[in-house]
């Protein structure tokens, strides 16, 4: 808390950390800094006191910048000094006194206790090859390092000991070494060398795990979603209630509310929804890939792209209505990425998802073997409130970590165009059927039947009311087939459509509509 008076005339504040010159009584300077003010000369000073000492560069840097003072003490101190020009130093300064003004010397008092001694490195001459990619010869090696200060003994084979001078604290080793020499030797005569290329190594510049970190960035946000990017922290209340009560706690977070690690993305994206809406943007769509942490072990560690949806799905326009975003929206968007990052969709299974975070009744899992590949859904109005938004929103996880093993090997997402010259076929097909059929079960089904000729099966129509029986519902369905070697003729389209009414009436209890 000392206050200091320097040259410059302006007082400063000091610090415990920092360096000052005191006496007994009184703070002469600040050490490495600037002198103070009572320590200058005039035109009548008579008897004058040199102080010569050696500062410590980094103590020097940090006082400097926290009084924010700029001097040429600083200057040289902060980038190092020959640690014996305190010795001959003093009797430089006390000589040129005495014979430009005359006067006496009085005795000098020194303490030498922390001066540093010269720095001795063993010193291999093959380093300049091996290092700076050049050979050469010992004895050049040994002249220019003479010729810049530097004392050199020869030991054994091609080891030398070389002293380095006080006034280079610069050279800590031999890397430092090397560059002294080439410096002097010349970098121009250093040789390129192209990097060697092994034409057999097949291995892949991006590992599966960061294809799919990368590309499922791009594709997300080709669907129209703005990327955002957040702490991995969240307030330990929101942990717990998504993560039931299980939250991993930091024991020094930079806040009170960022004290727990993410269990999910949701909460950081969640966030930003009120001040984009109070700014008017309404409608929106934000992702993030990032890690979510459920759990102290390595594997608890997931990469998770993350997403959310608001608002209506499309600008308002006069030629279409606005709509409320919905889960079928998020649905398209999972199912785009995933079929770019080459998961095989039509393996896809659906599963109820039971969780803080979703809607129970309007989610779902995607399952694929024993992986679960990503969820999404309407979120939990419960969740929502505890972030007092209003507003439907949508979202999904996709787990990239999962996605690992559809990235092997593959140099492109994208699949060659098919020039099929031959007449596409569309059939449609009205089905009476019990609530509790799923539309993926006959989807995936009727595709089963023949996966080369059944492109594609779309359900257009889902109808429940009054008009049709207690518990059964309507669903009208689009099949498209595409023949191979030739057209189709009017046998082989009946005989596919027999067989898709065929096992819509025996393994779903499907009554066909005319």
């Amino acid at each position: 808390g000392e206050k200091c008076k320097t040259l410059d005339e302006k007082e400063y504040l000091l610090s415990e950390d920092m360096v000052v010159i005191s006496d007994d009584k009184n703070l002469h300077g600040i050490g490495g800094v600037m002198g103070g003010l009572e320590s200058g000369c005039s035109l009548e000073t008579r008897s004058v006191f040199i102080e010569v000492a050696l500062f410590d560069p980094i103590s020097v840097t940090k006082t400097g910048r926290k009084l924010n003072l700029q001097s040429d003490a600083r200057y040289r101190f902060e980038r190092g000094v020959d640690p014996t020009s305190i010795e001959w130093g003093v009797d430089m300064a006390t000589q040129m006194i005495t014979q430009i003004c005359g006067g006496e010397v009085s005795t000098i008092e020194a303490d030498k206790s922390s001066i540093q001694k010269n720095k001795i490195i063993n010193f291999d001459t093959n380093s300049t090859k091996t290092l700076g990619g050049i050979s050469i010869d010992t004895k050049d090696q040994t002249t220019i390092l003479n010729n810049l200060g530097f004392l050199v003994k020869s030991k054994k084979n091609t080891v030398i000991e070389i002293t380095v001078p006080t006034f280079r604290p610069d050279i800590d080793g031999p890397a430092d070494i090397v560059e002294e020499i080439l410096r002097i030797y010349g970098f121009d005569k250093i040789i390129p060398i192209s990097l060697s290329k092994d034409i057999n190594n097949n291995k892949e510049t991006l590992s599966a795990n960061l294809k799919s970190f990368y590309k499922s960035k791009r594709l997300i946000a080709n669907r129209g979603y703005l990327e955002t990017v957040s702490w991995s922290f969240i307030d330990s209340k929101e942990a717990n209630y998504i993560n039931n009560n299980v939250s991993i706690d930091i024991k020094n977070p930079i806040s009170t509310d960022l004290s727990s690690m993410r269990p999910s993305a949701f909460p950081n994206l969640l966030s930003s929804i009120n001040p984009n809406v109070a700014r008017l943007y309404t409608n929106g769509k934000l992702f993030e890939v990032g890690p979510n942490f459920n759990g102290l072990e390595e594997v608890d560690q997931q990469m998770v792209a993350t997403g959310i949806q608001y608002g209506s799905s499309s600008s308002s326009s006069w030629l279409n209505e606005a709509r409320v975003t919905d889960v079928f929206d998020v649905k398209s968007d999972v199912y785009y990425v995933l079929e770019q990052l080459n998961v095989p969709i039509e393996g896809l299974i659906f599963k109820t998802l039971r969780n803080n975070v979703f809607h129970p009744g309007k989610s779902a899992q995607l399952i694929l073997g024993k992986s679960i590949i990503a969820n999404f859904g309407e979120l939990n109005p419960l969740l929502l409130k505890r972030f007092d938004i209003k507003a439907v929103v949508c979202g999904f996880e996709i787990f990239i970590d999962k996605l690992e093993q559809f990235q092997i090997k593959k140099t492109s997402t994208k699949k060659a165009y098919d020039n099929n010259p031959y007449q596409v076929v569309e059939r449609d097909f009205a089905f009476l059927f019990p609530k509790n059929i799923k539309a993926i079960d006959l989807i995936n089904n009727i595709k089963k039947i023949d996966k080369q000729i059944i492109k594609k099966v779309i359900i257009f129509d889902v109808f429940e009311g009054k008009k049709l029986p207690e518990n059964k519902k309507s669903i009208a369905l689009k099949v498209i087939l595409q023949p191979l070697e030739k057209t189709f003729t009017d046998s082989e389209i009946e005989k596919i459509s027999t067989n898709i009414i065929d096992l819509i009436s025996k393994s779903f209890g499907g009554e066909l509509r005319h």
